[in-house]
């Protein structure tokens, strides 16, 4: 399968509270949307059934669900597990790997998520922005402001092999994402750091200079499921300060703060607690810290992958400069502060014209 030339990725607030936990399972939750004074809300309510009433969800069941939600936006209708690990990763070559008495723990772990968002609905009650918002279509009807339904409307071959879209079923969360602009549309290059410069840069004399090859040699990541997460949460982190309409909350990117929720490397599963915390060190001030040495080694191989992908965002005109954010000059990197301008990706004539090459080679 062909990865679609755009990933979509959900930022409302609603599909926040999800994946975070934010809501009471059965009950009418209240969402506070309003912006640039404006106060607002939206209600929803979640719903599942008896055997799921312990239900969680995480970062990793909202990747999925926006790799869905593409496939559906690009007029797909069915699609495989092995068709979704690709467009979550922007990785075309991506494969499971199992036997035919073993399935392989990712594949099972990306099936359980897909049941648990198909067996879940929700009804979403966003009639107060619509009139606060003069929200119409395009007949200049004021919108419903009201929509329910599974959260991935899908059914599943008998063989479980395959699942396919229920025709003229909407993406409830999504629906209401694009009705109030919530919605982040991406060039899949973005996933593919090495093909976004290839893409950008074509010409072999590039690609095989000191300046490429250390480039394209600095993203050989394999896609895990944690590079996955970094990857996409960067892609959002960026995009939401390229929108001016978003209200970014500045340009710093924390990995990690006091609290344990806090920081990108959270929600990509990577927890200071998983690593030991035994190691005695004295700063240059002389204050004495216990710091594991295993999560610094952590946070640096974090850093180091990151800044490679900015790195060629950089190359490629997608964001200006950035720089590493720490507590005092030697001490453990805490994030990134991305500076200067950050500019749409338009991939569309060169995508055209790397097209056309390929049927003249063809053609040869």
């Amino acid at each position: 399968m062909k990865i679609p030339d755009n990933i979509y990725m959900n930022i409302c607030k609603v599909f926040q509270e999800i994946y975070k936990n934010k809501f009471e399972l059965n009950e009418l939750n209240i969402a506070e949307v309003g912006s640039r004074g404006k106060n607002m809300t939206c209600r929803y309510r979640i719903t599942v059934q008896k055997e799921m009433q312990n239900v969680k969800f995480s970062y990793y069941d909202a990747a999925v669900y926006d790799a869905v939600y593409t496939l559906y936006k690009t007029n797909y209708s069915k699609f495989t597990l092995t068709d979704l690990l690709r467009v979550m990763s922007g990785d075309e070559k991506v494969r499971f790997y199992c036997t035919k008495s073993r399935i392989q723990k990712r594949e099972q772990k990306l099936r359980d998520s897909l049941e648990k968002l198909r067996n879940t609905t929700i009804a979403i009650d966003y009639s107060e922005e619509v009139q606060m918002r003069n929200m119409q279509d395009e007949k200049g009807k004021p919108l419903e402001g009201f929509v329910a339904d599974y959260l991935v409307p899908v059914a599943v071959e008998k063989n479980g092999k395959a699942y396919w879209f229920l025709e003229g079923r909407e993406f409830p969360v999504y629906k209401y994402a694009e009705d109030i602009g919530q919605m982040i549309s991406v060039p899949r290059e973005l996933l593919d750091p090495a093909g976004l410069l290839k893409t950008m840069f074509p010409a072999k004399e590039f690609q095989e200079s000191e300046e490429g090859k250390k480039l394209l040699e600095n993203v050989k990541f394999s896609s895990t499921d944690e590079m996955i997460f970094l990857k996409r949460i960067l892609i959002q982190r960026l995009e939401i300060m390229r929108n001016s309409r978003n209200n970014a909350d500045g340009r710093r990117i924390r990995y990690y703060a006091i609290k344990k929720e806090e920081g990108i490397l959270p929600m990509a599963g990577i927890y200071r607690e998983n690593f030991e915390q035994d190691i005695r060190f004295v700063s240059d001030r002389g204050k004495v810290r216990f710091e594991s040495r295993g999560w610094k080694n952590k946070v640096h191989a974090v850093n180091k992958k990151l800044c490679a992908i900015l790195d060629i965002y950089k190359k490629c005109g997608y964001v200006t400069e950035y720089e590493l954010l720490r507590n005092e000059p030697r001490s453990l990197v805490r994030g990134l502060e991305i500076l200067g301008e950050i500019k749409k990706v338009e991939l569309r004539k060169k995508r055209e014209t790397e097209t056309s090459a390929e049927k003249t080679a063809e053609v040869k």
